[in-house]
């Protein structure tokens, strides 16, 4: 197969991350992958240099991308063969390739979240004429529900226990840790108002957070780490009793995935794709959106019960096992597949698909 992904940019984000996975990995399977990436206005261009400077390689989302990417400033002036899958990432994308002529390419959305300050273009590229793939379950009742249309199929993110895995020593687990985001999807509020509850409590525990927006001013410089490198995460998590996430919106929740390899009790708010990893008292804690009590108590319940954090961050770990990037990628290309001899007029082994998704 051919494939384009299309994304809304190259910053360091999961969304970006997971495709440069994804993208890899059907590469390597010998596939024509390339990424296409929109090219940055002047301001943020500047932005983007000056952090680049500073941060490294580690800021730049497509860093670990093996294969060709380019920018562009209108997916029209792009070239695509008739038979190329051209994959959307983001509702954006997706209405930018929706202006592709007939013959330029067979379109495809990945949907990978719900964009809280667009959700009326999100809306319109989701009732487009183009088949959905989503990273996430919930996103098939959201997608059928608002505009009355079936997906594809459902391809989750996986994480690879080569990075993510305990580095540490238990004794040496000391700390609590979270992700931070400036975003309406990431609730910074909550966060930092968890972070303040346990302090209170627990004083003498160890804060461990990282980002890629600048330091939040109520959190210690030693405690953030920005634009971490794939070490330096794994440092965070290994060193961390308990890992919470408290969005109000996750596509998936890659650095829960992360965590839980790593060794990590996860406490999440219920915010969309954490649902699809954590079995609430089983493998961690699901608790309402916006509920700072919650997240306190069931952190708290870890911290101070031993057996139960044990035990639960066992069952954690066997579930990052099963969330191989062998497995996404195995579906990935499935469904591609199948989009792409239906455009064709032609069909596949439907058994191929069938044996993929049935492991």
């Amino acid at each position: 197969m051919k494939i384009s992904f299309v994304l809304p940019g190259r910053a360091r984000s999961g969304g970006v991350l997971c495709t440069v996975h994804c993208a890899n990995g059907l590469l390597k399977r010998g596939h024509s992958v390339r990424i296409l990436y929109k090219g940055p206005y002047i301001r943020r261009l500047v932005r983007k240099t000056w952090i680049s400077a500073r941060y490294g390689p580690n800021a730049d989302g497509l860093q670990r991308y093996r294969g060709a990417r380019s920018p562009y400033k209108s997916i029209t002036n792009c070239a695509f063969d008739k038979d190329e899958l051209v994959v959307a990432t983001g509702p954006h994308c997706a209405l930018e390739v929706a202006k592709l002529a007939s013959g330029q390419g067979i379109k495809v959305q990945y949907v990978r979240g719900i964009t809280l300050p667009n959700k009326e273009d999100m809306y319109r590229a989701w009732r487009l004429d183009i088949p959905i793939i989503v990273v996430a379950s919930y996103l098939v009742e959201e997608i059928r529900n608002k505009v009355g249309k079936d997906v594809v199929g459902i391809v989750r993110d996986g994480v690879s226990t080569e990075d993510y895995y305990p580095c540490d020593e238990e004794s040496k687990r000391t700390g609590i840790g979270t992700s931070f985001g400036v975003g309406p999807a990431k609730d910074p509020k909550t966060i930092l108002a968890v972070l303040s509850s346990l302090k209170q409590q627990f004083p003498n525990v160890a804060k461990h957070v990282y980002g890629s927006c600048p330091r939040p001013k109520k959190v210690d410089r030693k405690s953030f780490v920005r634009f971490p490198s794939i070490s330096q995460a794994r440092s965070m998590y290994s060193k961390s009793l308990v890992w919470f996430c408290a969005s109000r919106s996750e596509g998936f929740g890659q650095p829960i995935l992360e965590a839980m390899a790593c060794g990590c009790a996860v406490v999440s708010t219920d915010c969309g794709g954490p649902r699809d990893i954590i079995r609430h008292g089983e493998n961690g804690f699901l608790v309402e959106v916006g509920n700072v009590e919650q997240v306190a108590k069931y952190i708290a319940l870890l911290l101070k019960n031993n057996d139960l954090r044990i035990r639960i961050s066992k069952e954690a770990q066997l579930t990052a096992k099963q969330f191989t990037w062998h497995r996404t990628i195995d579906l990935l290309e499935a469904y591609l597949l199948r989009i792409l001899d239906e455009a064709k007029g032609s069909h596949s082994d439907q058994g191929i698909l069938e044996k993929v998704t049935a492991q």
